[in-house]
């Protein structure tokens, strides 16, 4: 079987596949071998058809990108995905658009809602 599987915890297992010469994992939860077999062969198949992306390699802006080109355009309006897109390019990207995914702390969400609030003149109310 292509990828390998190792086991983490009572039940999490740590699955990694090598494609193009890049490495690809991810942790999952199985509750058995047989269970993790059936992930680890999922996860290869996610890969080899490019449905994968390795979060924690990516910043901001692609995840944005990945969502409006996978989830937006099909499921909301022309308007709200050209909206967003609006909403993204003026005020976030700017901002987080060049953090890593993984390196993405709820601080830095924070310091970006308080500099648009003193910049706009509005309270936040938590």
């Amino acid at each position: 079987m292509a990828g390998t599987k190792r086991k983490r915890g009572k039940n999490s297992y740590f699955l990694e596949y090598m494609y193009d010469g890049e490495r690809y994992s991810q942790t999952v939860k199985a509750s058995s071998l047989s269970e993790a077999d059936r992930k680890l062969a999922l996860f290869v198949a996610e890969v080899e058809k490019g449905n994968y992306c390795n979060q924690g390699n990516i910043t901001f802006t692609e995840m944005a990108q990945m969502f409006l080109d996978k989830y937006a355009k099909n499921i909301l309006s022309d308007t709200t995905v050209i909206n967003y897109k609006c909403q993204l390019n003026k005020y976030i990207l700017d901002e987080i658009g060049t953090l890593k995914l993984s390196s993405l702390k709820k601080l830095h969400i924070q310091d970006l809602a308080n500099k648009l609030c003193e910049e706009y003149n509005c309270r936040l109310k938590l």
